[in-house]
């Protein structure tokens, strides 16, 4: 049987037609790179590594799979930050497809994605970690066992990891009592209220808090009262994940270094067993990390800059649905966890004014809508809740 056509050069491996190794080439690859010495290629605890940036485990058929799904489904992250966690550690042709054709087709994620609105950018400067801590309260969510019901939600504006110099929070009451003003006071942190009824002042907080609610959403399934069982994996999934403002993760920004993910346990990641070399690496993204803290600082202030033209220029654009196509039907949320979609459905008409008439996937006639409730339904095979 060929082996994929991948051509190598000094620089490492160049793509000629993409395909994962099934586990036959993958064995037949692995003595080829046994019998010889190659520049592209190295085995490690017999393991296949391939070198691009860094060096990274070669993944087969269907490893693929497998690394998609838990990587993902720890705490259902998008496109981006599920690709960045695996491509860190793996390498097979054509991830990003994979990954792409996966999120897309996930179920729960497409359950929880609403049609995308604009809403008012108010950026805030940082200078240096902890210079600026937002602090928010999200809840009340399905009771625990235990009776928790509310999270404290603290972070950083530029690590994205929460003593500060200064405090953004809401007026509510629990941020106004005279035991938060004695301690601010006895801190000395300088406490900034957003005005009533404007999130959006303290909007890094505020979209901390819907990724926490999105992922514990997408995780939970029916078992809400679970949410403080999984509350840290899906923190540990949000330090591991490198933030566009930023371009690093938490975690880099705060110790130079990736956190371990808990698939590395099954498909082990360290291409070296020397100490003396670990030791220098570590010193290095030690010595690293305030560079790339001021590198931080200076992509949140230009980032801040092209998102405000971005959106003083931009113009919200309509989403059109075609007859057949599957869709899901968004409203409001009857609690903080629960997902805001029914469906699918299928388009059966098109009426005036951006509407649609529905009917179920037996047939059944359902609502016409505004297609600002509608977005389109990517099927997985099986996969698929069906409105009756």
């Amino acid at each position: 049987m060929p082996s994929p056509e991948i051509q190598t050069t000094s620089r490492g491996p160049k793509e000629k037609r993409k395909r994962i190794m099934d586990p036959e080439e993958y064995e037949k690859l692995k003595r080829n790179i046994g019998s010889k010495r190659s520049t592209a290629y190295k085995l490690t605890n017999n393991n296949l590594f391939i070198k691009h940036d860094k060096w990274k485990r070669v993944i087969k058929q269907p490893e693929h799979k497998k690394i998609i799904a838990e990587v993902h489904n720890l705490a259902h992250s998008g496109k981006r930050r599920t690709m960045a966690k695996i491509k860190e550690l793996y390498w097979w042709p054509d991830m990003l497809k994979h990954i792409s054709d996966y999120i897309e087709s996930c179920d729960s994620c497409q359950r929880d994605t609403k049609p995308k609105h604009k809403n008012p950018l108010n950026p805030i400067a940082v200078s240096g970690p902890f210079d600026i801590v937002g602090i928010d309260h999200v809840g009340p969510l399905t009771k625990s066992k235990k009776g928790y019901e509310y999270i404290i939600v603290a972070q950083d504006y530029l690590t994205k990891w929460p003593i500060a110099e200064a405090i953004i929070t809401d007026q509510g009451a629990a941020f106004t009592r005279h035991r938060w003003r004695s301690m601010m006071e006895l801190w000395k942190i300088k406490h900034i209220t957003t005005s009533a009824a404007n999130p959006q002042a303290n909007g890094q907080v505020e979209r901390m808090n819907q990724t926490i609610l999105k992922s514990l959403c997408r995780t939970l399934g029916a078992k809400k009262e679970l949410w403080p069982d999984i509350l840290q994996l899906v923190l540990m999934d949000y330090r591991v994940s490198k933030q566009d403002t930023t371009g690093y993760s938490p975690s880099q920004l705060l110790f130079g270094r990736q956190m371990r993910l808990p698939i590395e346990t099954d498909y082990e990641t360290r291409e070296t067993e020397d100490w003396e070399k670990m030791i220098k690496t570590r010193i290095a993204q030690l010595e690293s990390i305030e560079q790339n803290q001021i590198q931080a600082s200076e992509r949140i202030k230009a980032k801040q800059q092209k998102m405000k033209k971005r959106y003083d220029h931009s113009i919200e654009k309509k989403e059109e649905f075609k007859v057949g196509e599957l869709v899901l039907l968004y409203g409001p949320k009857k609690s903080k966890l629960e997902t805001t979609a029914t469906g699918p459905y299928r388009i059966k008409s098109i009426g005036k004014y951006n509407t649609y008439k529905l009917e179920t996937l037996g047939g059944t006639p359902y609502l016409s809508v505004t297609g600002t409730r509608l977005n389109r339904y990517k099927d997985r095979s099986g996969n698929v809740r069906i409105e009756i």
